[in-house]
């Protein structure tokens, strides 16, 4: 006797939309962002919307695995979460990004040192130069342009360490940055900030935010 085959169970969905946070209006493109599910990846629309295959009712592990470049400048991943699917339902969930933190800044030669070598502010002055960035789960190194500017973008919010290295010291110091100070982004927030390379000194820090904060060398 050939027995008949058992009826695969119902099935659950999961479908959502990205969002952007609430403040100043997003992009006009979403596409691109891979969500993943059960083992399953799916992509983002142009408007943000995804759609997961059906999936056996159970418990899952969601996870916006990767944005692309044109959101990755200005926002973080939400926390991965857990998604119960239900039998015969399909759920919907809208998921908000996080709005990630910029650091930019340029780095100068003070008043007395321009006056005293004016060569110094020239064209290609900062190429000995490179800035450090480290904090949650990263550690950037990035060289300024010959201006001595530099940005990053992207960045997860919390308390960063920033140094800055140059070439042009004695042998003995250069194990050593000449700064290095902590600095707390926010998230959204753009902190601009001013290195000031005194001949024959620590730089001091000049942040150019809301508060003005001035912090000078270490000591």
């Amino acid at each position: 006797l050939s027995l008949p085959l058992p009826l695969p169970a119902p099935r659950g969905q999961l479908t959502g939309r990205l969002l952007a946070p609430p403040g100043p209006a997003g992009p006009d493109d979403w596409s691109g962002t891979i969500l993943s599910l059960g083992g399953q990846e799916v992509m983002t629309d142009r408007d943000g919307f995804f759609r997961f295959p059906p999936l056996a009712p159970g418990r899952y592990r969601l996870e916006v695995r990767q944005l692309p470049t044109h959101l990755r400048e200005h926002y973080l991943p939400p926390a991965p979460q857990t998604v119960e699917i239900h039998r015969g339902q399909v759920r919907h969930l809208t998921l908000e990004l996080v709005p990630a933190a910029r650091l930019s800044g340029q780095i100068v030669w003070s008043p007395q040192t321009s006056a005293l070598a004016p060569s110094a502010a020239g064209s290609g002055a900062f190429t000995g130069f490179t800035v450090e960035l480290a904090g949650p789960g990263t550690r950037i190194r990035l060289a300024p342009d010959a201006d001595g500017r530099f940005s990053l973008n992207g960045l997860t919010p919390g308390a960063y360490r920033l140094s800055l290295w140059a070439d042009d010291v004695p042998p003995a110091r250069r194990a050593d940055p000449i700064l290095s100070r902590e600095v707390l982004l926010d998230a959204g927030e753009h902190l601009s900030l001013r290195l000031e390379v005194p001949a024959g000194t620590l730089p001091a820090i000049t942040y150019q935010s809301s508060e003005a904060l001035i912090l000078g060398p270490e000591s």
